[in-house]
């Protein structure tokens, strides 16, 4: 197997993961929650843990950290006063993580200048390392 590509294994799992996080609330808030939030929460980090499971490459086990920011990312804006400095950091690194793994599992579903947002490969770094810390 190469240690580059991600493993079909990993890749299934890692796309029900994905589907669940899409289904989280778009922008939540702590002024703004959203109904349901916590049903779906669960389902999120089940099929996360369930990933983590099957990750054997590096590009694995690259793409669970980045789904595990992305799911740190909607916590924290949930937690988070929309008048809050980070609020709006927030919101962008959600959606730098969720380029980084759609062009990693689904690449044909975005446009020439995601794909390029995608690969800066930003979800990680350390500024938006500070903001979830």
């Amino acid at each position: 197997m190469d240690d580059t590509k991600i493993s079909p294994e990993f890749q299934e799992r890692a796309q029900r993961a994905f589907d669940a996080l899409k289904r989280m609330p778009i922008s939540p808030s702590l002024e703004f929650p959203s109904p349901g939030f916590e049903a779906r929460k669960i389902d999120d980090e089940k099929a996360i843990d369930e990933a983590k499971y099957k990750a054997r490459t590096s590009k694995d086990k690259e793409i669970l950290g980045v789904l595990r920011t992305l799911d740190s990312f909607i916590d924290l804006a949930n937690l988070t006063s929309i008048r809050d400095s980070n609020w709006k950091t927030l919101g962008e690194g959600r959606r730098q993580c969720q380029l980084e793994v759609e062009f990693a599992l689904e690449p044909d579903h975005l446009s020439d200048a995601a794909k390029e947002m995608a690969t800066k490969k930003l979800c990680l770094t350390k500024e938006y390392y500070m903001v979830r810390h």
